[in-house]
């Protein structure tokens, strides 16, 4: 007898369980500074699209330890940050005692955030997250639901080109339209949705490497662009940031 899928209900406890286990690990590696990829290409992408975000009331959702949502609150903004992690909204609240932004904090599903007003935020933000979350267009039903009617909603994501559900960086050897040696990223499967569970290696915190795990969700843009129309929301702007 084959094994019944998992409900939305049971997929969301697990996702939180996993981020609770790994919470502390997490926290090192950003607040360390050591993700390249992150510090180098992501987050100075997100910011510089950011705009100024000054006296402006703002709701980061799956904020994780709230490193985002410390820097938009020393920029001028009035936070708000959800989170699926009990974990993960401990740690942020307590650096949040140990550095007073203002910012309110709590424990909550992106596509039921029943504890959020209607029409109550000039932006929602979701910083590298949107891929972790398993109901996506929920979530931006809600988004719709929270924003004031002028409301911007930013988001970033890795390219999903790059994240399927199988692919891997090769050099080319002997390719004789290319340079040879050159590395580049093989895709495949790009069009098989679905969830996978990642295992990640950290070097850098300690003298013997790190393991987190992650489950996260494969979509294709498409699928985000779909979504994002079928909730109401209008594609302002698209950018596919590029390391310099």
């Amino acid at each position: 007898m084959e094994k019944a899928p998992m409900t939305e209900d049971e997929v969301n406890r697990r996702i939180s369980e996993h981020w609770d286990r790994e919470a502390r690990l997490w926290a090192e590696v950003v607040r360390g500074q050591t993700d390249i990829y992150r510090e180098g290409l992501a987050l100075p992408a997100f910011l510089a699209v950011l705009g100024d975000v000054k006296g402006k009331r703002v709701l980061d959702i799956a904020c994780g330890e709230g490193s985002v949502t410390r820097e938009l609150a020393r920029r001028g903004a009035d936070m708000t940050a959800i989170d699926l992690s009990p974990a993960m909204i401990e740690l942020a609240t307590e650096e949040e005692t140990r550095t007073p932004l203002g910012i309110r904090y709590q424990v909550g599903n992106s596509a039921n955030m029943k504890t959020v007003e209607d029409a109550s935020f000039d932006m929602v933000i979701c910083f590298m997250a949107l891929m972790d979350i398993a109901a996506v267009d929920r979530t931006f039903v809600e988004v719709v639901r929270v924003l004031r009617d002028d409301g911007r909603f930013l988001f970033n994501i890795p390219h999903p080109c790059f994240q399927g559900r199988k692919g891997e960086w090769v050099y080319e050897e002997d390719a004789p339209h290319t340079d040879r040696g050159r590395l580049h990223f093989a895709v495949d499967r790009y069009f098989d949705r679905g969830s996978i569970e990642e295992h990640i290696t950290i070097t850098g915190l300690s003298p013997e490497p790190l393991h987190l795990t992650r489950i996260r969700f494969h979509r294709t843009l498409e699928d985000y662009v779909a979504s994002l129309k079928n909730t109401g929301l209008y594609v302002h702007d698209l950018h596919e940031s590029v390391a310099t």
